[in-house]
């Protein structure tokens, strides 16, 4: 029987190519954007000595495997896909133990003789054969809803991060936040990490 593999690691691939674009209507001029950008990261900049660039002032980046660590919805996500996982597995193995155990009590009644004709024999296969496609089906049908669960719950992970990084872009006028995973080098006094952890776990309510 197939398995289906929804696993949280999808959403590290998916916020892996994140670049999130930042509409800002507001303020185009270079100036204003450099103003309203006094962060501490441009502190960070600042005291480390790092030459300051045109697009420092614009762009920032996350270090997305923290962010599915520390965030406390990614690590509930995370908890939830792995139990779901033992839950299948421990169902498959339950349905095949029965599986094979019927069909061994069959072979075993046929190799003593139990059975006084052919029709009684065909009959408990048919009822084997039955049982099994009715295991394969159920089986299919929580592999299903596991896949739809954890579907419904990657997108509300994402969706949370993403809303959080375009509030972060419109209060302090950047054009990108950029994923650490997709490139090799970043300055570090860019990192606004620890900014975006802190606030999705403010905002984030657990589910009652």
């Amino acid at each position: 029987m197939r398995k289906t593999a929804f696993r949280v690691s999808a959403a590290l691939v998916a916020l892996s190519a994140l670049m999130v674009s930042c509409n800002n209507k507001e303020a185009s001029d270079a100036s204003t954007k450099k103003q309203s950008i006094a962060t501490t990261t441009e502190a960070a900049t600042d005291s480390a000595g790092v030459r300051p660039t045109a697009l420092a002032a614009y762009i920032r980046y996350v270090d997305t495997q923290r962010i599915l660590m520390e965030y406390t919805l990614a690590r509930e996500v995370a908890k939830t896909d792995s139990t779901a996982q033992i839950q299948l597995a421990a169902l498959q193995n339950q349905l095949s133990s029965n599986l094979n155990s019927r069909a061994q009590q069959i072979q075993e009644k046929a190799q003593r003789g139990g059975y006084i004709n052919e029709s009684a024999y065909n009959a408990d296969m048919a009822s084997l054969q039955k049982a099994q496609q009715d295991a394969e089906n159920r089986m299919a049908q929580r592999q299903r809803d596991y896949a739809t669960d954890m579907m419904n719950k990657q997108v509300e992970l994402h969706d949370s991060i993403k809303s959080v990084v375009d509030d972060i872009c419109r209060e302090h006028k950047l054009d990108a936040v950029l994923s650490e995973q997709a490139g090799l080098y970043f300055n570090p006094a860019l990192d606004i990490t620890d900014i975006v952890i802190a606030e999705l776990n403010r905002r984030y309510k657990p589910a009652k």
